[in-house]
């Protein structure tokens, strides 16, 4: 009697009883097939870390590494942003535009005889934020578009240029500057993902966007391009203002100047009680030539209200069609005013209705409207007046107002 294939012969001997000699026969080839068994591997175990920060237009790789105790194992993405690949364990990736500053899901699966096993992720890359700044003067001839030039306004005195903060951890901000065109385009690049600081002038705008429209709307007459002296002075503007609505509580004085940059002042009007004139005036420096001439405004407001509704309504008002200043000495001028023309509208009005209103306007200031966000904006941080930086939105806001009297 012999034992199957690849095991040792096991012969009877004359001097065991039959049944014994089966017995140790078997036992033997049972005993030798046992080191032939084949041994199943573990699971696949994933044994390196994916990266977690990548950066618009910049490739992305990232090499899995599994335990060599798994054996062969076939690596597969079950999820990935557009555009990503994987090339045997390697993974590259490089994130566009629309997929920077947003969180990228991506997944890996590594499968053996045993099973498989899997790897998620997320990246969210820095991207650039970018935008424009185009002044719309709303005129009797219709819209005029005017770019605000960032090549100019980077240059001093003013040196304007677009800036992100990022906040941190400890308290303090990551400042990153971006560059603008004369067009009135501009971009930051390498931002984070999340909300950020954004301060493309003198003002501040709390905001997630990534595509930013900072463009203000005025209703008269766009200004000629003027320039900016390399070295500033100090210059003495008295004002006269007659022939006003009487004075009384809440009242302001304004003074609107449309040259480049347009520039305003405005100051309370409350007393004497009564009184139809004002004599004010300030003392500027500044790098702004005032001698290059505008259409000014000379106005007066006064406090409206309409059940729980409050304003600023423009009472009196003058226009001088081209103020010109010295600079760097005194300049007076006399503003008599006239009582402005009342109108009224329905407050119930959306906003795709504004259109033809503004086109059906003379080349005159109506600021009230102007005044009201500016003095929100002045007395309520943005952070807490959500509300406010809708105006940053890739769409336009009633709060885009920049240059009001306040």
């Amino acid at each position: 009697m012999a034992c199957p294939a690849k095991t040792r012969t096991c012969a009877l001997s004359p001097w065991l009883p039959l049944a014994l000699g089966i017995c140790l026969c078997l036992s033997a080839c049972a005993a030798a097939g046992n080191g032939s068994a084949n041994v199943t591997p573990p699971i696949p175990q994933f044994i390196s870390t994916p990266g977690t920060a990548a950066t618009q237009d910049v490739a992305y790789s990232y090499q899995i590494e599994t335990a060599a105790s798994t054996g062969s194992v076939t690596l597969a993405l079950a999820a990935a942003p557009s555009g990503a690949a994987l090339n045997g364990s390697t993974l590259t990736w490089t994130p566009s535009a629309a997929q920077s500053r947003v969180s990228n899901q991506l997944s890996v699966t590594a499968t053996n005889s045993a099973g498989s096993a899997t790897q998620s992720w997320s990246v969210t890359p820095a991207g650039t934020v970018g935008g424009t700044f185009v002044i719309t003067y709303w005129t009797s001839n219709g819209p005029v578009n005017v770019p605000f030039d960032w090549t100019a306004a980077a240059s001093a005195p003013l040196k304007f240029v677009p800036r992100a903060l990022i906040p941190k951890s400890d308290g303090s901000f990551q400042v990153l500057l971006g560059s603008g065109n004369s067009d009135g385009t501009f971009s930051i690049p390498n931002v984070s993902g999340g909300y950020y600081w954004l301060q493309p002038t003198g003002s501040l705008y709390w905001t997630s966007s990534s595509t930013v429209d900072l463009g203000v709307d005025f209703n008269f007459q766009a200004p000629s391009s003027g320039k900016i002296n390399t070295v500033p002075t100090t210059t003495q503007m008295s004002f006269n203002f007659s022939g006003m609505a009487p004075l009384q509580t809440g009242d302001v004085a304004a003074f609107v100047w449309q040259m480049f940059p347009p520039f305003s002042l405005a100051w309370p009007a409350e007393s004497p009680a009564g009184a139809t004139s004002l004599t004010t005036s300030a003392l500027i420096t500044s790098s702004i030539d005032f001698s290059q001439g505008g259409p000014a405004f000379f106005l007066q407001y006064q406090p409206e209200y309409a059940g729980t509704l409050s304003a600023l309504e423009l009472v009196s008002e003058d226009t001088l069609p081209n103020l010109t200043m010295s600079n760097g000495t005194s300049n007076s001028v006399n503003a008599p005013l006239v009582q402005s023309t009342q109108n009224s509208f329905d407050l119930n009005i959306a906003g795709s209705e504004w259109l033809p209103l503004f086109n059906g306007l003379p080349a005159r200031p109506r600021y009230w409207d102007q005044i009201l966000p500016s003095q929100r904006i002045s007395s309520c941080p943005p952070v807490n007046c959500p509300q406010l930086t809708r105006g940053i939105s890739p769409s336009r806001s009633t709060y885009r107002h920049r240059y009001a009297p306040f």
